[in-house]
């Protein structure tokens, strides 16, 4: 059986497209999940949708794919797009939601700059938390001035998020996360991603960690471990030409760091997914 949500703090679920203020909070919340989560939404909301994430790991569905999502990052997914996301590690997960609308809040959420369901790393910060916090109790009564409170913060909050997103290096990881995408099936050495963009290893590291939220041994085992699991979806291939066809030469260490990451086995994981 799915676990179930542990703990889920929230105004309400209000699902409207709020036409009266330039920037209105619907509702936010807290939410804490166990292991087995997933949120498929194939209509979408009326309004926009802010989520961040303090623990865990997701996985994000893009338009050409899937994309890991760390703690620490954010998303926005758009008014009337349909969204997915689901928990892809063996630990609990929590994070903070915004859902809101408005007669500017497309134009706010642009020049914030967020693309629709594009994540960002912005890292754990208590500012940002206590920013939710705040909109969570502003939006606790429908006082007029309350409402204005709610969206001044949660304009607060895109910028703030996009401002800790940005550093003056991140531009210069585009060729080696663009090579290591195509590449992350074969041996990569990160004296080689260094190279690419001209830096040391060490200068690197810290970039990499500093746009990603992980190392990039550990983002790239993420990028196999997830086309393994498309894999074990939609081919007959044995769990050996699996792990083969994503960057694992041991089958047993792939199997071992598959179980690691989502909780059960290949096989197990096939299984389950073809009931």
């Amino acid at each position: 059986m799915p676990k179930t949500q542990s703990n889920k703090r929230s105004l309400n679920y209000r699902d409207r497209s709020r036409r009266d203020l330039p920037l209105a909070v619907n509702c936010a919340g807290e939410i804490s999940l166990g292991i087995d989560f997933c949120t498929d939404n194939g209509r979408g909301r009326h309004d926009f949708y802010f989520l961040y994430l303090v623990e865990g790991e997701l996985e994000v569905r893009l338009s050409d794919g899937n994309a890991p999502f760390k703690a620490g990052s954010a998303v926005v997914f758009y008014a009337e797009t349909p969204y997915y996301y689901r928990n892809v590690s063996s630990k609990p997960i929590k994070y903070y939601f915004v859902h809101y609308s408005g007669s500017q809040a497309l134009e706010f959420t642009k020049k914030c700059g967020f693309s629709d369901h594009v994540p960002v790393f912005a890292g754990i910060h208590r500012e940002l938390i206590s920013t939710i916090e705040q909109i969570i109790l502003e939006g606790a009564g429908d006082k007029e001035l309350s409402d204005l409170k709610g969206g001044a913060e949660l304009l607060r909050l895109l910028v703030e998020t996009r401002r800790w997103s940005l550093s003056p290096d991140s531009s210069r990881l585009e060729s080696s996360l663009e090579y290591l995408h195509r590449h992350f099936s074969s041996p990569l050495l990160i004296e080689d991603l260094a190279q690419i963009e001209h830096l040391s290893p060490g200068r690197y590291r810290a970039l990499f960690a500093a746009r990603t939220g992980s190392g990039p041994k550990e983002y790239v085992t993420s990028l196999r471990l997830e086309k393994s699991m498309e894999l074990l979806r939609h081919t007959g291939l044995s769990v050996a030409e699996v792990a083969e066809s994503v960057g694992f030469a041991d089958q047993l260490y792939f199997s071992r760091v598959f179980r690691k990451k989502v909780g059960v086995s290949p096989t197990e994981y096939r299984k389950n997914k073809s009931e």
